[in-house]
């Protein structure tokens, strides 16, 4: 009698031998990577390493210049994608309310009214945003606007989410609350995250993997090799 064969992991992105850059200027190179549903990823490396242009490619927003790059199960579906910018691109003289901001996160997106009233309840629950609703997103803390750009991002009901450095310039206490709330994304609702951060002790914590760019290639490091993040950054880490 043969013994059962472990579940199959479903990859929503594969690379192989991946070429990035920019016309002639190469910036990674020979990227191989594999990303399986329900995983949690973290891109960290010097600025300037290449972090903003693997994302770029992930997000669908640069072609490579050689090898393969294969999104497939739920990615492969772009409508089950968010992103959460690093910094917030809208016009901050436009007045907003919490509610509103959040609803550009499905803009091309056909639902029902009460399939989009069930998103938008989804997504403020998730980060905790009921109250806040109707308030000004302009008047709100930069804790408080992060959730609500990850909102923003949840309101489509993804199966995959690209954030970038979304807890940069936030202090340790909200870093920590915003991590948490991605960490029960990933376990709960089984959301795929890509997050990039410099913070190795959230690696540490909370993730699965690791894409570690530096020297104009990628190197990937599961749980149990984070230990070796520090002496790869080098000192003043």
């Amino acid at each position: 009698m043969s013994s059962p064969q472990p579940p199959t992991m479903t990859p929503v992105v594969e690379a192989t031998k991946l070429k990035l850059g920019y016309g002639r200027k190469v910036i990674l190179r020979d990227v191989d990577l594999r990303i399986d549903a329900g995983q949690f990823w973290f891109v960290v490396g010097k600025n300037g390493a290449g972090k903003t242009t693997l994302v770029k490619s992930l997000l669908r927003q640069l072609t490579p210049m050689e090898g393969t790059l294969v999104f497939g199960g739920t990615f492969s579906d772009h409508s089950q994608l968010g992103f959460v910018p690093q910094f917030n691109q809208s016009e901050d003289t436009l007045p907003t309310t919490v509610e509103e901001f959040i609803s550009l996160g499905a803009v091309g997106l056909k639902y029902s009214a009460a399939q989009w009233k069930e998103n938008m309840q989804y997504a403020m629950e998730r980060m905790q945003l009921t109250e806040l609703q109707g308030q000004s997103y302009w008047s709100l803390s930069g804790g408080q606007q992060q959730r609500v750009r990850i909102a923003r991002a949840l309101v489509r009901r993804p199966q995959v989410i690209i954030a970038d450095e979304p807890t940069s310039g936030l202090d340790v206490d909200i870093q920590r609350m915003l991590l948490q709330q991605l960490a029960e994304l990933n376990q709960r609702d089984g959301i795929t995250l890509i997050v990039v951060s410099h913070n190795l002790a959230a690696v540490e914590r909370y993730g699965t993997h690791c894409a570690f760019v530096n020297d104009d290639t990628v190197r990937i490091l599961e749980r149990g090799a984070f230990d070796q993040l520090p002496g790869l950054f080098g000192e003043g880490v």
